[in-house]
């Protein structure tokens, strides 16, 4: 008498030390088959189906395992050549810089191309702009009068030579058939130089215009010297008196330009 464990269970048995078949009582399973085979021949058959039957359901998890396996190591690998893709597509969107980077493809720019193209573009810029006409301009030629009215006393003793003034146009300036300032417009002025009189010499101040207001915006012009010079004292029976000089408002003062000035006709 000894004991048998069953190989797929794990339970014990005592069994008789004969050549028979013996089998789990628990689980049916064969544990010992006879010495001789042809001892009991229906027990081969049993034996072998059994033994078939207890290894197949370990062959199909191992297959069932390595279908899975496979299955994601696929899975895996479309995921990588997806995302690879996507990432190559994106970066040849980049922008193309002038001199550098690359193309919608992916592919490197050649510089030369990229200085040919932008060569192209500045000549087609500098064509048009050679094309395009420059406005016609309208000139006021050297020697044009220029009729001021004052619109306030101007007077030696309350400005100073380097001090400015304004006065308004009293005739419309006509250049070329167009009119080109309006009467009324505002100019304006610097009194240039005040020479104090005394009981032998009158007192002298001068003026000159520097802005004229046109009808499309405004001009720096440059005109002659216009000077007043006041009477004497003495002249007018005062030796002790220095008479100041005086422009009073709207007196009439008339400047010619001694620069001609052009003028946009626009």
């Amino acid at each position: 008498m000894s004991t048998e464990k069953c190989p797929k269970c794990g339970g014990e048995q005592f069994v008789c030390d004969d050549n028979k078949k013996i089998t789990c009582e628990y689980c049916d399973t064969i544990i010992r088959m006879p010495a001789n085979p042809s001892d009991d021949s229906s027990s081969v058959g049993y034996s072998t189906t059994a033994l078939v039957a207890s290894v197949s359901p370990i062959e199909t998890t191992k297959k069932s395992t390595n279908k899975k396996i496979g299955i994601a190591i696929a899975s895996i690998l479309a995921v990588c050549i997806i995302g690879g893709y996507l990432a190559w597509k994106s970066t040849g969107k980049k922008v193309v810089n002038e001199g550098q980077g690359t193309q919608a493809t992916g592919a490197p720019i050649n510089p030369s191309d990229v200085k040919a193209t932008t060569t192209e573009k500045k000549s087609s810029g500098d064509s048009q702009n050679i094309n395009t006409p420059a406005p016609p301009s309208i000139t006021l030629a050297q020697g044009t009068s220029i009729f001021v009215r004052a619109t306030s006393d101007i007077s030696t003793n309350r400005v100073r030579a380097g001090e400015g003034f304004s006065a308004v146009l009293d005739e419309d300036i006509v250049a070329s058939g167009k009119t080109v300032a309006k009467r009324g417009a505002t100019v304006r002025g610097v009194v240039s130089n005040v020479v104090p009189g005394n009981q032998t010499r009158g007192t002298s101040m001068s003026l000159k215009l520097t802005n004229l207001t046109l009808t499309n915006g405004s001009k720096s012009i440059t005109t002659d010297e216009h000077t007043t010079t006041a009477p004497t004292g003495a002249s007018q029976g005062f030796p002790d008196i220095i008479i100041p000089v005086l422009i009073k408002e709207n007196t009439i003062i008339v400047f010619n330009l001694k620069v001609a000035v052009a003028i946009d006709s626009n």
